[in-house]
């Protein structure tokens, strides 16, 4: 959570105006936060890797707000799913994006099941060290012929960002991600 007083940069801030959230309900700066809105205060929830409020806590706040009525305004910038969709080379037309692959074989298999006769192109979130597994439930729930592509660190600075990694799920199971940090 970011409030600073009109006019000053991020880094010039009073000390207490920049607090870390958690989710809604074990963070003890939400229902302060949520006071200063309902009093007009103009906060600015912002992330250190893509978009606010997309598989991040503060999602829990922002709906608090709108269930409130209080205004919510977002601030277009980075985001990851898009970057990655746009990147990946597959179709754009239709995408539905899933957040992260379930952590464990047969409930990412049900994830995968559940999703299988859907034709837009899928976006997951996977974790590096379960990438390969995932790939390969994928490939065995969704078909082998299904395309993919694996991108990383899309919206970060970083020398992980090499551009997709591309073709059938079926020939995946010859992927290896060289330097698996982060999430792909």
């Amino acid at each position: 959570m970011l409030r600073c007083p009109q006019g000053k940069p991020r880094l010039e801030c009073p000390p207490g105006l920049l607090a870390s959230f958690a989710p809604l309900t074990n963070d003890p700066h939400s229902p302060q936060v949520l006071r200063q809105l309902r009093q007009g205060a103009a906060i600015a929830l912002v992330s250190d890797a893509g978009t606010p409020a997309i598989n991040d806590p503060g999602a829990d706040l922002v709906a608090a707000a709108a269930a409130e009525g209080l205004p919510v305004i977002p601030v277009p910038g980075a985001s990851a799913v898009l970057a990655g969709l746009v990147a990946s080379g597959l179709p754009t037309r239709q995408f539905l994006y899933c957040g992260f692959t379930a952590p464990k074989a047969s409930a990412r298999q049900k994830q995968f099941a559940a999703l299988a006769t859907q034709e837009a192109t899928l976006v997951f979130y996977v974790s590096p060290h379960s990438l390969l597994a995932a790939l390969g439930d994928a490939a065995a729930v969704l078909g082998p012929g299904r395309r993919w592509a694996g991108l990383m660190s899309v919206c970060e600075q970083s020398s992980h960002n090499k551009g997709p990694h591309a073709g059938v799920i079926g020939a995946a199971n010859s992927f290896r991600p060289a330097a698996a940090v982060g999430k792909l």
